[in-house]
């Protein structure tokens, strides 16, 4: 419903809007055959008016756990040394993601 909204919203001047899923392409087809979905975009959909991108995050449980990490990690209320930092960085698995 969102999704169509945005779509006809005369503020939107590209007349496009553009959706991002986290997952790979392929995985959302998987999804498709098995019932689910994605959101319909493009000529002849429900949404004519949009684009879907897809980031290729094959494993997106995975980044949130390495982002929750990170956000401890930074919010952390004693104040460690650069080494013992690095060293609790590198904990978190945070490499992987880039």
């Amino acid at each position: 419903m969102l999704i169509g909204q945005c779509n006809g919203n005369p503020k939107n001047v590209h007349s496009t809007t553009l959706i991002h899923d986290s997952r790979p392409f392929m995985n959302a087809m998987s999804n498709r055959a098995r019932g689910g979905g994605y959101e319909d975009c493009g000529a002849g959909a429900k949404y004519p008016n949009c684009k879907i991108k897809f980031a290729d995050i094959d494993n997106i449980h995975e980044v949130t756990k390495v982002y929750n990490k990170l956000i401890t990690l930074g919010f952390q209320e004693k104040a460690k040394d650069a080494q013992t930092w690095i060293k609790e960085l590198d904990k978190t698995d945070y490499r992987w993601m880039l």
